[in-house]
């Protein structure tokens, strides 16, 4: 056979076909074949207006030219993954949105003797599940994660991963202390002057219980805790105090918004890095949620152009 003729036939061009289909499996899955277009998706007056009053409810304020163009792009890419679960009959298939259009049905028509099956038909046929907000939203959410269910990770991508970002998978330096409260409420003397006097006692080696110190919500003894801990019990002073101590030295007196506190530094471990093995989970969890936001991003970004976008001008004047 000459070349010409090798390329000429037609089991050839099969597997070729095939092998081309495999390789593009990444950007293409197969349960999701692009059609040349999926028509037009506009975005109203009405939809706008409803993405600010959203915004302007969970902020207390207007969004901006920026942020409403960062509003509408995800409101289209919600729209192109519902078309896109209504393609793949997703709200056939799921039980959830099932039954919550029948649910939808029965509370409009109560008395109602059709079975489920034919309340279904008849929601699918007002295209409630493009209506009702939380079919709507379980269906992007179930078209969702199929599509980041295609991304795969390997042992590598783990290790690649952890190596890239070590400073991640550190343990911080941490303290091991003691600490006696005086409170800012004493009737009888300022807690800054208690505190300095009850320094002089613990300094001078006196052991007796200590009648000046105040009981304190979460205690008296600490065992290693980071310095952002230390910082939301005490304040960032008592961080700086207990930093600069050596271990069985008291501090000074630090003022915190409930008085005054003395500490004494028993021990510090100094920040050490954490064994892959220790944090493998976690970094699983980090390069799955990496790759399935990227892998998702590219799916819109190519699915998108199957249709044509048009975002109606708001009329002058208008406001939310």
């Amino acid at each position: 056979m000459s070349i010409r003729a090798f390329w000429r036939e037609p089991l050839l061009h099969f597997l070729l076909l095939g092998a081309l289909l495999y390789l593009l499996r990444p950007v293409l899955p197969e349960w999701a074949p692009l059609a040349p277009t999926g028509g037009e998706l506009r975005v109203s007056v009405e939809d706008q207006a409803r993405l600010i009053r959203n915004w302007h409810r969970e902020t207390g304020r207007l969004p901006d030219e920026r942020t409403l163009q960062a509003l509408i792009e995800r409101h289209v890419e919600g729209e192109v993954l519902l078309r896109q679960a209504l393609r793949m009959r997703l709200h056939y298939n799921d039980v959830v949105t099932r039954q919550r259009l029948i649910n939808n049905l029965r509370f409009l028509e109560p008395d109602t003797a059709l079975p489920d099956a034919a309340l279904f038909q008849q929601a699918v046929a007002l295209n409630m599940m493009e209506t009702d907000l939380v079919a709507k939203r379980r269906l992007i959410q179930l078209v969702r994660l199929r599509i980041e269910s295609q991304v795969h990770v390997t042992e590598a991508d783990l290790q690649r991963h952890y190596r890239a970002n070590l400073d991640r998978y550190r343990h911080p330096a941490s303290y091991s202390f003691e600490q006696r409260f005086f409170s800012r409420d004493r009737d009888d003397q300022d807690s800054a002057d208690v505190a300095a006097k009850a320094l002089q006692q613990l300094r001078s080696g006196v052991q007796a219980t200590d009648p000046l110190a105040s009981p304190f919500l979460h205690g008296d003894v600490f065992s290693a805790l980071p310095a952002s801990r230390i910082a939301e019990i005490f304040g960032d002073a008592a961080v700086v105090s207990i930093q600069q101590l050596s271990p069985g030295d008291w501090s000074e007196p630090v003022a915190s918004v409930y008085g005054h506190h003395l500490f004494r530094l028993e021990s510090r471990q100094d920040e050490r890095q954490r064994p892959f093995d220790s944090v493998r989970q976690q970094v699983i969890a980090e390069v799955y949620a990496e790759r399935e936001a990227a892998y998702l991003k590219t799916w819109l970004k190519l699915h998108k152009r199957r249709y044509r976008i048009a975002v109606d001008a708001i009329p002058v004047g208008d406001s939310a």
